[in-house]
């Protein structure tokens, strides 16, 4: 990590022009990018997940083959017995700190099939309507006038007619 923040601090200036031109880009494909970078990030939150998930059953396997009560029972445990592991860090990719060293190979594939889901299974959708686009307004229906009654304008009703509509009501 300190590699990291030691290059972007020997390389300010580039990493400013690189965002002064990039910020403009991002505002106008935003509707094609943010969906883009939202399942990015979900890509990398299920492959963290999946992994420190995998770290502690591994963890938990070794505690119990370490601990049981079994164990030496006929002499053939090993005396140099290594714990499984993963690496629980940032180095995840060093394939020395995995112990079987296959199981590096595993999570790749798994990490392959998360994409998978990401992608195939779950793909992104770029939804115009999220974004503020316009949407049909509903036609406006007319309103049916019951036979006999004529139809009349809210300003030509009257307290009058109001209540010859009242009395024809209750006569029906």
């Amino acid at each position: 990590m300190d590699t990291i923040i030691q290059h972007i601090e020997q390389n300010v200036a580039l990493y400013v022009i690189a965002v002064a031109f990039a910020a403009p880009l991002l505002y106008l494909f935003r509707k094609q990018i943010l969906p883009v970078i939202y399942h990015s990030i979900e890509y990398i939150i299920y492959c963290g997940v999946f992994h420190y998930f995998v770290g502690g059953i591994m963890r938990v396997a070794s505690w119990f083959r370490a601990e049981t009560a079994f164990k030496n029972a006929d002499g053939s445990f090993e005396k140099e017995f290594t714990p499984f592991t993963t690496p629980l860090n940032w180095h995840f990719w060093e394939k020395e700190l995995y112990n079987p060293q296959w199981f590096f190979y595993a999570e790749a594939v798994a990490a392959v099939l998360l994409l998978y889901v990401v992608i195939f299974i779950r793909p992104t959708r770029f939804k115009r309507d999220i974004y503020g686009a316009k949407k049909e307004k509903p036609q406006k229906t007319k309103k049916t006038v019951p036979l006999g009654e004529p139809r009349l304008t809210s300003r030509m009703r009257t307290d009058a007619h109001r209540a010859r509509l009242r009395k024809a009501r209750e006569n029906r």
